[in-house]
């Protein structure tokens, strides 16, 4: 995304799905965060699109679209937003 900022490493994670077309992922997850106020420098042949949302606006969706969202995005998420309050 092209931004610059200090990150922590807020936990690590290992999960497992089973996905379609008899696909696993079994992946061990690293999860860092960081604060940085720079607009995205988007490299369009990595990311198609950005957008920024409240949390609130990202559970509702999350409950709403859940096959929008990655399997590990959805193992992580409610750790992540515990640890909002460790930003560098």
């Amino acid at each position: 995304m092209g931004i610059n900022c200090a990150l922590k490493e807020i936990f690590s994670f290992e999960y497992r799905a089973t996905l379609d077309h008899d696909l696993t992922e079994w992946e061990l997850d690293h999860v860092f965060i960081g604060k940085c106020d720079d607009l995205p420098d988007v490299n369009i042949q990595e990311v198609e699109s950005y957008k920024y949302v409240t949390v609130e606006w990202l559970l509702m969706d999350l409950a709403s679209n859940p096959n929008s969202y990655t399997e590990w995005f959805k193992a992580s998420i409610e750790k992540v937003l515990k640890s909002r309050g460790s930003l560098i």
